[in-house]
């Protein structure tokens, strides 16, 4: 069974793998900077292994992850709640502007709307 949120790592790594195929040595990040970051902490690390695996497998592929600082502060989350593949930035909007003002491509991952 698919839960509703175990589209995005499989998404991600078809469109890492995807984009490499072409330009093998893009540099790709990740930023997550809203509710989705409590799926990478640790407690849900544990409990929600092939999402987290892939996106360590991305990590050790090169893939940056970063989550907000500044959102996971105000739910009280810091550094020793997310596994050590995942960078707490200061601000996702700051660390997304910085990926941009090198050169980044910003493509944002959505959910694919449900076909019946």
């Amino acid at each position: 069974c698919i839960r509703d949120r175990d589209w995005a790592a499989p998404m991600l790594r078809e469109q890492v793998d995807r984009l490499r195929a072409r330009y093998p040595r893009l540099a790709v990040a990740l930023v997550s900077h809203g509710a989705e970051l409590f799926d990478l902490m640790v407690s849900s690390a544990l409990r929600e292994g092939p999402a987290i695996r892939e996106l360590e497998r991305l990590s050790t592929e090169g893939l940056d992850i970063h989550v907000c600082g500044e959102y996971a502060s105000w739910k009280r989350l810091g550094p020793r709640d997310f596994p050590e593949f995942v960078d707490l930035a200061a601000s996702g909007s700051a660390q997304l502007a910085d990926y941009i003002n090198l050169g980044f491509e910003h493509i944002r991952l959505e959910r694919p709307h449900a076909t019946d």
